[in-house]
């Protein structure tokens, strides 16, 4: 009986070491992550928005689901630069597909970059900037954003048709949440404010 003491107090002084070392880690480890996180973000919008005069601002608004949707906007001289979002499908081959899109003001998608999981070699090749570069340029109204097999504007991956109809859902879904929103991006971009 003594030993079986001996033994959960024994079990429950390294689970307390080991929680507190945990909790302690997580502590110092957020902030630096959270720092890493928004610069990769920041570098990524530089690549996908057109140039304007700082860092793009972060612009959040209500959804009609009740949550909320957030738009990155790109000024030069205190007018409208671009507009980025993020956006995703949950029907690529491997899981979900997302891309942080890029706009220009005039309705043209300016850049984007994918983030996937797709099959290596194959499905993975949506990401690769010869594919993307087929997004780049094309007008938001009167672009079908769908494969070609679909009756779309965009050629598919050769064998992973699977993957490139969830990038083509994924801007879709995008560009419909942007278009519904475009009113109110455009009215608040005088009032945004440089922290």
């Amino acid at each position: 009986m003594k030993e079986m003491f001996k033994l959960v107090f024994v079990l429950t002084l390294v689970s307390l070491i080991a929680g507190v070392l945990l909790a302690v880690t997580q502590k110092f480890t957020a902030e630096p992550i959270r720092l890493t996180e928004q610069r990769q973000l920041f570098e990524s919008l530089a690549k996908v928005l057109p140039p304007g005069d700082a860092d793009p601002l972060v612009l959040t608004l209500p959804s009609a689901a009740g949550g909320s949707n957030t738009f990155y906007v790109a000024r030069k001289n205190g007018a409208l630069a671009g507009v980025a979002f993020t956006c995703g499908s949950p029907n690529g081959y491997a899981g979900r597909v997302e891309a942080l899109v890029g706009l220009t003001p005039d309705g043209a998608l300016h850049g984007m970059e994918v983030k996937q999981n797709e099959t290596p070699g194959l499905g993975s090749k949506i990401a690769l900037p010869a594919f993307v570069a087929q997004f780049i340029g094309k007008p938001l109204q009167s672009t079908v954003w769908k494969v070609g097999k679909d009756g779309g504007a965009i050629d598919a991956v050769s064998g992973a048709t699977i993957s490139s109809r969830a990038l083509c859902d994924a801007i879709s879904n995008g560009l419909k949440t942007y278009q519904e929103n475009k009113p109110a991006i455009f009215d608040a971009v005088p009032t945004l404010e440089t922290p």
